[in-house]
């Protein structure tokens, strides 16, 4: 019985030691699993995090290169002082035939240099291209900035030609008009006024083509990483918000 007894004792002594050596082996593995996982986890996390900064780089990029294509065209007005001050003396010293002509030429061909070296720093900025590194991001984005960029672009444009009819009206009524009494400041002021509804002009087309990229691309750079990089998230810009609210 005794030695019955002590080989059950021994089996059952064995087959324990089997288990707890099982045991360990599975928590090792569990521990290694465990481990890799969230290495895995933390690298899949930090790869999203480094692309959804890229991402917000782009965007901010790209709304600063914006604003400054919305502000580029008001270095014509600021530029253009010393012009105006120029266009209204030379309707003092002469009063001959076709000085209105040459002062309204001159202050057309002032204008155009100024337009010329605001657009020349436009190229050299590279502004046009301020949508490039969102293409391969977010799409949704890069076309709403090429279609900003348009409507800057041609809004401007209509401004300035409005500007350049403006100011030769404004010159042109001194054609055969009494100039006895004139002084300067009477032109100055007009086209300085002139001036002024030029830039208004800028600041309301700039508004109107800006309002609804501004808000996607403020959305992405504030938006968490998992929004920034998912190419089917979208903001909703005013104007949706509008016709949801309407609807």
């Amino acid at each position: 019985m005794a030695s019955v007894a002590q080989n059950i004792a021994a089996s059952l002594h064995f087959n324990g030691a089997v288990k707890f050596g099982d045991l360990l082996t599975s928590a090792s593995v569990l521990v290694a699993a465990v481990t890799l996982y969230v290495s895995l986890r933390n690298a899949r996390l930090q790869r999203q995090r480094d692309l959804a900064d890229a991402v917000r780089t782009a965007a901010a990029e790209a709304l600063a290169k914006l604003d400054r294509c919305a502000r580029l065209p008001k270095a014509v007005a600021e530029s253009a002082q010393t012009l105006v001050v120029d266009t209204s003396r030379k309707l003092t010293k002469r009063r001959s035939r076709g000085d209105v002509g040459e002062a309204r030429d001159y202050v057309y061909a002032g204008l155009m240099k100024e337009w010329q070296e605001a657009r020349a720093t436009q190229r050299a900025e590279g502004i046009e291209l301020a949508h490039v590194k969102l293409f391969g991001y977010r799409p949704d984005a890069y076309r709403g900035v090429a279609e900003s960029i348009i409507g800057l672009d041609s809004g401007a444009l209509e401004c300035f030609y409005e500007l350049l009819d403006a100011v030769q009206d404004a010159v042109g009524i001194y054609e055969g008009k009494d100039r006895t009494h004139y002084q300067p400041a009477q032109l100055g002021n007009e086209l300085r006024e002139c001036l002024g509804k030029y830039e208004d002009a800028l600041d309301e087309n700039a508004k109107q083509a800006l309002k609804s990229v501004s808000t996607r691309l403020q959305a992405i750079i504030s938006g968490t990483d998992k929004q920034v990089i998912d190419r089917t998230w979208q903001t909703e810009t005013p104007d949706q918000k509008e016709s949801n609210n309407n609807g």
